[in-house]
């Protein structure tokens, strides 16, 4: 019996000498051929979804000038012919995306790179030689060192099912959810943490108006009559973010040696609450809304100081 061939294999190192190799070259390509690299290495990407394939059995178009979305550093990648509509929105770091507006230039139409797969496997070698891969080495083994999202490994098979324009906008929130999640918790914490430690254990009692005691208390109720774990035993986790801002207001004078003024805590939870909800029901937000979110999480910051 044959032996099994195995597959060829390289460090981090041997990367690292490959695109240091590219980057120090005398080609005129070498910008081209550092950025198709890198999105195959960096992103996952195939050879043919970045610079296209025209094979028949593979045809592929590759990424055109108009697939870059500037406003949320994105490329739009064709996994089949362009008539089969088989796309999906990969997010790029803003670094990249630049680089890649850099190459554009004030091109705006036809192919971003002027080469196909074949080609890209010829220039591979080139480099490769010289980085001392394996004789039998291909561009895909720079895939190997791809790792997709934590989230898309853990349900790939699910997220496969869903059209990927959904997918896309759900990886675009994520980072806004992380945050809004984090400032809404940091609110509850800095609540308790202060009026327990003035009024003890009966602060929930008698420092929160009675009408938000009874919202956390019935939804506290609700909880107890499914059969989910019970998430908390504290009632302040049952708040809404809108709670909050009213408990800090009625409880003015608690804080004031936390927070700048009594307005600025008040606007600075306004802005944030605006875009929470947006961000909590599965909502996207547009370039315009992610930078006033971006200044509204800024000036949370700044308010948390009473000079």
């Amino acid at each position: 019996m044959a032996k099994k061939r195995r597959k060829a294999e390289i460090s981090e190192d041997q990367v690292k000498t490959f695109f240091h190799i590219i980057k120090n070259s005398d080609k005129l390509t070498r910008e081209r051929d550092c950025l198709i690299f890198r999105l195959i290495y960096r992103y996952g990407l195939k050879p043919g979804e970045v610079a296209g394939n025209v094979r028949q059995h593979s045809r592929v178009p590759g990424i055109a000038i108009t697939d870059l979305v500037h406003e949320r550093n994105a490329v739009i990648v064709h996994k089949g012919a362009i008539a089969e509509f088989k796309v999906y929105r990969l997010s790029v770091e803003p670094e990249d995306m630049k680089r890649l507006l850099q190459y554009k230039g004030e091109r705006t139409e036809g192919k971003l790179f002027d080469i196909d797969a074949d080609s890209v496997n010829y220039f591979f070698h080139q480099y490769a030689k010289r980085a001392n891969f394996p004789r039998d080495a291909s561009p895909e083994i720079l895939r190997t060192f791809y790792k997709p999202p934590e989230i898309e490994r853990r349900y790939y098979r699910y997220l496969g099912e869903i059209e990927s324009d959904i997918v896309e906008a759900s990886l675009d929130m994520a980072n806004h959810y992380v945050v809004s999640f984090c400032i809404e918790n940091t609110v509850r914490r800095l609540i308790l943490r202060t009026l327990e430690d003035k009024y003890d254990k009966d602060w929930w009692k008698t420092k929160v108006p009675s009408d938000i005691q009874q919202y956390a208390e019935e939804r506290q109720r609700e909880e107890r009559e499914t059969t989910r774990d019970i998430r908390s035993d504290e009632p302040l986790n049952y708040t809404t973010f809108g709670h909050l801002k009213v408990i800090i207001d009625v409880n003015w004078t608690d804080f004031e040696d936390k927070i700048r003024s009594r307005g600025s805590i008040d606007k600075a939870l306004s802005g944030l609450g605006e875009f929470r909800n947006i961000i909590a029901h599965s909502g996207t937000l547009s370039k315009d809304d992610k930078e006033k979110f971006d200044m509204a999480v800024r000036d949370w910051r700044r308010v948390q100081s009473p000079n």
